[in-house]
């Protein structure tokens, strides 16, 4: 089997977001593409890569959406002697025809059971890359591709880059809405309840201040005759 991926998405507690977690195995067969006695035999040799992810399964509009991204070098073989670059590409794809792609890419040399990561890979989630309206939700998906060049040895010396089967992995999807914050109109409602009933109460207040000192002072004004 080529390629293999798993995702699982983590149960939320009360009010938070959950998070979804995976990774899939990435490979490339070196078949060369000129004649001769290595490109016959396949002696170029075969790579094998895991890419480990988490994302959270919600973003809104005006936030950032961000996968922790890994990747490890399980195995090279014939003569592939190193990972000589590597890319990862995350993209969303929206329902409405919109997507959305970033990625984070290396240059230094992964050996067999060498290790890159975690890498932030962030999108900011805006309304003008959704094409979200306020009120609107999404099911957008959740793709990585993995691109690699190796470096064989002798007697090519030369680096080579690889087509990498799967060439891309669906790895589950994200809800990203565009809501009206409710919260915030129905703290401020609140607010303007609240300060009515304080101006009530202070010019009550006032009302019996003034109906306190007309009582005390008005008879030594006015004596009775």
């Amino acid at each position: 089997m080529l390629g293999f991926s798993s995702y699982q998405a983590a149960t939320p507690a009360a009010g938070k977001v959950s998070t979804v977690s995976g990774s899939f195995k990435s490979v490339f067969l070196d078949t060369a593409d000129f004649i001769g006695p290595v490109a016959v035999t396949n002696k170029l040799g075969n790579g094998t890569y895991t890419v480990s992810y988490d994302y959270p399964s919600s973003a809104s509009v005006g936030s950032n959406f961000t996968t922790h991204v890994t990747l490890v070098v399980n195995e090279l073989t014939g003569l592939q002697e190193l990972t000589y670059q590597y890319q990862i590409t995350v993209q969303l794809g929206l329902g409405n025809g919109n997507g959305l792609l970033q990625q984070v890419s290396g240059t230094s040399a992964l050996y067999p059971g060498g290790v890159w990561g975690p890498k932030n890979v962030t999108f900011p989630i805006t309304e003008a890359n959704t094409g979200l309206s306020k009120g609107q939700l999404e099911n957008a998906t959740v793709t990585i591709r993995l691109g690699i060049t190796t470096y064989i040895g002798y007697p090519f010396n030369q680096p080579r880059i690889q087509t990498m089967i799967p060439t891309a992995n669906l790895v589950g999807n994200v809800t990203i809405g565009d809501q009206v914050n409710t919260g915030q109109a129905g703290s401020a409602g609140n607010l303007g309840v609240a300060n009515d009933d304080a101006l009530f109460y202070y010019l009550s207040l006032g009302a019996g201040v003034v109906l306190v000192c007309v009582g005390i002072f008005f008879p030594r004004i006015f004596p009775e005759k």
